[in-house]
C-alpha cells in the first residue's frame, strides 16, 4: 500500500506580498492615468465630431444654394425657349434681341455654374466617403 504524499505549498513571505501589493498599486495608478487621458481624448473626439457635424450642415447649406441656382438657371432657360418659340410663331423680334444679349450673359453664368457643380461634386463625394469610412471604422471597432 502506498502512502499518500502531502504537498505543501510555500507561503510567500511578507516581503513578497508587500512587493506584489506595491506593484499592483503602481499598475492601478498607471491605469487610472491612462483612463483619465483616454477620457480627455474621448471628449476632444466628441468635440471634433460636433465640428464634423457643423461641416456637414454647412455643406448642406451649400447644396441648397446650388440647388436654388440650378432652379433659377432652369427657369431662365425655359423663358429663353418661350421667347424663341414666340418669335418662331411670328411674334415681335424685340424680345428676341433682348434675349440674345441676355443669352451671352447666361452662357457665361452657365459655364461658371458647370465648373462650380463639378467642384461641388468632388467635394461632396470626398466628404461623404470620409464620413462613411469613419462610421464604418468605428462601428467595426466597437
Amino acid at each position: 500500500m502506498r502512502e499518500a504524499k502531502t504537498v505543501t505549498v510555500a507561503q510567500p513571505s511578507q516581503e513578497v506580498l508587500h512587493a506584489e501589493h506595491n506593484l499592483w498599486r503602481d499598475e492601478n495608478a498607471m491605469w487610472r492615468d491612462d483612463v483619465s487621458e483616454w477620457r480627455k481624448q474621448l471628449e476632444q473626439s466628441i468635440a471634433d465630431l460636433q465640428a464634423v457635424e457643423a461641416t456637414l450642415r454647412r455643406h448642406g447649406d451649400v447644396l441648397k444654394s446650388h440647388e436654388s441656382a440650378v432652379a433659377v438657371a432652369n427657369q431662365e432657360s425655359d423663358e429663353h425657349e418661350r421667347v424663341l418659340a414666340e418669335f418662331a410663331r411670328g411674334g415681335p423680334g424685340q424680345r428676341l434681341l433682348q434675349l440674345l444679349d441676355a443669352h451671352r450673359k447666361t452662357a457665361i453664368r452657365h459655364a461658371q455654374q458647370r465648373d462650380a457643380h463639378e467642384r461641388l461634386k468632388k467635394q461632396h463625394h470626398m466628404l461623404i466617403a470620409q464620413c462613411h469610412l469613419l462610421l464604418k471604422s468605428l462601428t467595426d471597432f466597437v
